[in-house]
């Protein structure tokens, strides 16, 4: 993992979902992938980075209820997946099995605004949507010199809060992504973009 004191850095958390065969059962699998740009003050590329992430088992149960009638109401439009939630949890790993509770029991910041939500979600491209870019700083950690090392995305609030508390405070986490470290320097800043892709291979 790398510890990484930035002046500006662009994550693009890309979700794709290709239909890879699995060599065991036969059955599609579906994977997530991201990568991570780290670009100086100026704008230049110094550091990249392309990693997977996971849909978690909640984010698939949410995909599904919302989409087939299967006697659980859809929620409404301003609490859908809208957010991006960052850690600072010591050995951040991807599982399956994450929760919006386990992700804000292990992320260690207590005083700051762990998660930033985009009101406007994009989804002009067909079959893509683009939370972000949402910029993170100091204010959303509980000091300068701390670290992040992975992110959550997560259901947005009914108030439209550009900022606010946990992941939990919706219940619904969608997907995480285990980062490489960043720690936030005074001045500095995150950039964090999450695009979701369900686009087939026709148009």
């Amino acid at each position: 993992m790398y510890k990484i004191g930035i002046a500006l850095m662009a994550v693009f958390a890309v979700m794709v979902i290709p239909a890879q065969i699995s060599a065991d059962d036969g059955k599609p699998t579906y994977y997530g992938m991201g990568t991570i740009v780290l670009n100086d003050a100026f704008g230049n590329e110094v550091f990249s980075q392309t990693i997977h992430n996971q849909v978690v088992n909640t984010g698939e149960s949410f995909i599904i209820d919302q989409t087939f009638q299967d006697g659980t109401a859809a929620i409404a439009e301003n609490t859908s997946v809208g957010a991006i939630c960052v850690s600072e949890a010591v050995g951040f790993a991807a599982a399956e099995g994450d929760t919006a509770a386990s992700f804000d029991g292990a992320t260690t910041i207590a005083t700051g605004n762990e998660c930033k939500e985009d009101t406007a979600v994009d989804d002009s491209s067909q079959g893509l949507a683009v939370i972000g870019p949402l910029t993170f700083t100091t204010s959303n950690l509980d000091a300068v010199g701390e670290t992040i090392t992975g992110i959550g995305i997560c259901k947005a609030t009914a108030a439209d809060d550009n900022d606010f508390g946990t992941c939990a405070i919706n219940g619904i986490l969608f997907a995480t992504v285990n980062t490489s470290d960043v720690t936030l320097n005074t001045g500095e800043t995150v950039q964090i973009t999450y695009t979701f892709d369900i686009t087939s291979g026709s148009s």
